[in-house]
């Protein structure tokens, strides 16, 4: 049985998800694309693409947690509720999709699916594609810290595109 101090952090992560998501979904609504100042445009796209790999970010931070439980004096320590957040935080990116496919008219669930994962996994790669300019041009200016967590996050990315893409291509 949980404790309640477990089921108040487990409700404060959600809320905290929540509240980024809608923050990303403010800042998509403000980036002017066409506009000449692009920075706007390359923040909400950072954001976007935090958003859509926090289910992989907690998933690799609770299996860093696990990993260092190992240490003595650490052993009470686990990842694995941060592992189970991150699976079902991509489930439901991946439902929510699948949801606007069959309103679109797509009858067989299970096609609705595999084709919200590959549509999941396309705005993947198109994140890690759009960061890649940018992480340059962070390293490019000195600016270290910034592009650091851009290049973080490709590769967060690249963890999700590479397993999506190895068990795509043993299907064929």
């Amino acid at each position: 049985m949980m404790k309640l101090k477990d089921l108040l952090l487990e409700a404060e992560a959600e809320a905290s998800i929540e509240d980024a998501l809608k923050q990303v979904k403010t800042d998509l609504k403000k980036a002017d694309i066409d506009n000449d100042t692009t920075d706007e445009a390359i923040g909400a796209l950072t954001l976007a693409g935090v958003a859509l790999s926090a289910g992989e970010i907690a998933k690799i931070i609770g299996k860093f947690i696990n990993l260092i439980s190992k240490i003595p004096g650490l052993k009470r320590l686990s990842g694995d509720k941060l592992i189970e957040k991150g699976e079902k935080f991509h489930h439901a990116i991946v439902k929510t999709i699948q949801n606007i496919l069959i309103l679109a008219g797509v009858k067989d669930k299970e096609k609705a699916h595999k084709f919200a994962n590959g549509i999941h996994m396309l705005v993947v790669a198109a994140l890690l594609s759009a960061g890649l300019g940018p992480m340059a041009a962070k390293f490019d200016a000195g600016k270290y810290a910034g592009a650091t967590l851009k290049a973080a996050l490709n590769a967060v990315k690249t963890g999700e595109l590479v397993p999506y893409m190895v068990k795509l291509a043993a299907r064929v």
